[in-house]
């Protein structure tokens, strides 16, 4: 079929697409937080169970010079929302 793309050429397409997507995001976040005078920039959420995104966030955030977080005690996704929701619920019940 005349003009298809290959496997490794739609891979690098869609790799280059992602990479471009979270470096742009990334400096955003990280110009934010340097202005803001904030150290540390995180990720959550489902993306943040995309390992080479993870990967890709944490790299560009680590050569700004900030730290990068992630998750370790919660979950990425749905579980940390309910976690979270379930704070406030706690804090507004106590008040």
């Amino acid at each position: 079929m005349k003009g298809s793309l290959s496997e490794n050429m739609k891979a690098d397409f869609i790799y280059s697409f992602v990479k471009s997507m979270v470096d742009g995001l990334v400096d955003i976040a990280v110009e934010n937080a340097q202005n803001d005078g904030i150290d540390s920039i995180g990720l959550t959420g489902g993306v943040s169970y995309n390992i080479p995104i993870v990967e890709m966030v944490n790299d560009r955030v680590k050569k700004s010079g900030l730290s990068f977080l992630v998750h370790n005690r919660l979950p990425n996704g749905d579980g940390g929302i309910s976690i979270g929701q379930n704070v406030i619920v706690g804090n507004k019940l106590l008040s």
